[in-house]
């Protein structure tokens, strides 16, 4: 039967085998030190590759989530707005005009403002309330031009003002943080008024 034996110190420090070979000799105390402190190098750098990639990750997850929710805010406004018949209010972020929504011939209002991050949408005649388009808004803003292509100073200054408003502009910024950054993406878009 072959035993293995137990390595044991000696006197010098080394750790010596007393197994089936004569004359090999351990490692001391400071080399098996000098290995695991290596080697925690190795797994510590190892990690940290790791940990930047799922960083990374989380920011594409978070860029392609916000640039589809900044799409379907943006198609929702110019889908209305295509509609407009005539503005009752037209501030910079903040929109109030009633327009053929249903394809019908009848008139509803239509409002869109934001309400601290969130853009917000209202139309009684499609739903009761308040509804969220995006959230995370970082800046909206709409601009308002004459069929001049001249951009109104003072839109919402008077109704006469308001009924000379042929294209909207609107500039939307979303944000969101992921993976310790924060992700902006801005859409600018130019609707025209079918009046």
């Amino acid at each position: 039967m072959n035993m293995r034996s137990i390595d044991l110190p000696t006197r010098s420090g080394r750790i010596v085998s007393s197994g089936t070979r004569s004359g090999e000799e351990g490692f001391t105390l400071v080399e098996l030190i000098v290995a695991v402190f290596i080697l925690s190098l190795l797994v510590f750098a190892t990690f940290n590759l790791l940990d930047a990639h799922l960083s990374e990750g989380e920011v594409v997850v978070s860029a392609s989530d916000i640039a589809e929710e900044l799409r379907m805010a943006m198609d929702t406004m110019v889908d209305q707005l295509r509609t407009a018949s005539t503005f009752t209010s037209a501030k910079s972020n903040d929109l109030t005009f009633q327009g053929y929504v249903l394809g019908n011939n009848v008139l509803q209002t239509v409002r869109f403002f934001l309400d601290g991050d969130e853009l917000k949408m209202t139309c009684s005649d499609l739903f009761a309330g308040e509804k969220v388009i995006a959230s995370g808004v970082k800046s909206l803003a709409f601009t308002y031009y004459d069929k001049a292509d001249t951009q109104l100073t003072n839109p919402d200054g008077s109704q006469a003002i308001r009924d000379s408003i042929t294209q909207v502009e609107i500039t939307l910024t979303l944000a969101r943080s992921g993976g310790g950054v924060t992700v902006d993406k801005t859409a600018t878009t130019r609707v025209r008024i079918k009046k």
